[in-house]
């Protein structure tokens, strides 16, 4: 299967958040300290594909990466989804999911047939390779051929951005 990365060329939005277990940061204080995995979720849609990665997490935490999980809904997050994500050790954004869920999802459009639509339907589970630099170079969405249902493939990805040498940070954000 061919590799799923693409050279640095889009700086992954930032954003604040603060997850079910209360840890307060932004995107931005992860670069330099390893991969971000930003898995956008919808309950139980995505259920089967947060075990896999549950079952991955010794792997992921050992080639450094840190799985960010961004619910479609923050309403989800009670009662049995939680005790299942709790169950699986996935903690979820719960603070500034709404809006880092709809901004991701902009980039949705693909070749597929919804995907080429003028407004392509929001997909239920995507997923987005960052790498320490804070660009995004990879992205997936559930359901396209082409994905990371292949662990092997993730992981051999996840391997080759760790060995890239760093090349232009990421900008600054710029404010006026």
């Amino acid at each position: 299967m061919a590799p799923l990365l693409e050279a640095p060329w889009l700086v992954a939005p930032d954003f604040v958040y603060r997850t079910l277990s209360g840890e307060n940061k932004s995107l931005k204080e992860h670069r330099g300290q390893g991969v971000v995995l930003l898995v956008l979720f919808s309950w139980p849609q995505s259920q089967a594909r947060l075990m896999q990665l549950a079952e991955l997490r010794d792997r992921l935490v050992a080639a450094d990466v840190t799985i960010l999980a961004v619910p479609s809904d923050v309403t989800i997050l009670d009662g049995k989804a939680r005790q299942s994500l709790a169950a699986l050790n996935i903690d979820p954004l719960s603070d500034g999911s709404p809006e880092v869920f709809a901004t991701y999802a902009l980039f949705r459009r693909s070749l597929s047939q919804a995907g080429t639509q003028p407004d392509p339907p929001i997909p239920a589970h995507m997923e987005f390779l960052i790498d320490r630099q804070g660009y995004v170079r990879a992205r997936w969405i559930a359901g396209e051929s082409r994905g990371w249902s292949n662990t092997d493939l993730l992981l051999r990805e996840i391997a080759q951005l760790n060995q890239e040498k760093p090349s232009a940070p990421a900008p600054d954000d710029h404010v006026h």
